[in-house]
């Protein structure tokens, strides 16, 4: 949890440039102030299991005022961030992982940003004595994790959707060189050792 006031604020704003029709610019200006209150959860979950879920939640409320292009600023309003992160183990060395985002709509300055969610799942599978993993991944699998927005002024009004490289899909394989059958423990242990003997050697 917690709480911000800012004066005379660096923000980003794309909005018209004076005196000049049909012409918007993005650049920074200073807002007479800012607030902002927020709040942030972790919540682990083991439903069973072969299935593992970590989830996040951010609670984050902004308020604006100032002026550009002789328009006065003087909103906000609560914003929610959701994410779930799941995998769950399968028969036969595979898993299959299901990743999901949410961000409310959004006021930031004088843009207003539409929600924004998107979907990732991936399968994969272990293989040669465990040593190698392949796996297929879809990002974005429906292409609506991007963003959309409103710029209003007094004589100006702006609106963009911006189509990015999102939805993906990748195929990957990794593996482990090293001896599988050495423990972390066994390791450390291992290296200790080896100081201590190379201490008695110099001493």
């Amino acid at each position: 949890m917690g709480y911000e006031l800012s004066y005379q604020p660096i923000t980003e704003v794309v909005g018209p440039i004076p005196n000049k029709d049909r012409v918007s610019i993005q650049t920074n200006v200073n807002l007479d102030l800012t607030t902002y209150f927020t709040f942030n959860s972790n919540i682990p979950l083991n439903p069973t299991k072969w299935w593992a879920s970590q989830n996040n939640t951010s609670l984050f409320y902004g308020w604006y005022r100032g002026t550009y292009a002789t328009t006065n600023l003087n909103d906000g309003n609560l914003v929610c961030f959701l994410s779930s992160n799941n995998n769950f183990k399968l028969p036969k060395k595979y898993s299959f992982e299901a990743n999901f985002s949410l961000t409310s709509p959004q006021q930031y300055a004088f843009m207003y940003l539409y929600a924004m969610w998107g979907l990732d799942l991936g399968i994969q599978k272990k293989i040669m004595n465990n040593r190698g993993t392949v796996k297929l991944a879809a990002t974005d699998i429906f292409w609506t994790n991007r963003p959309r927005a409103d710029n209003e002024f007094n004589e100006y009004r702006e609106y963009f959707n911006i189509y990015r490289d999102n939805r993906t899909i990748s195929i990957s394989f990794n593996y482990r060189f090293g001896n599988h059958k050495l423990s972390p423990e066994n390791m450390r242990k291992g290296g200790a050792e080896e100081e201590k003997k190379r201490a008695i050697k110099n001493a």
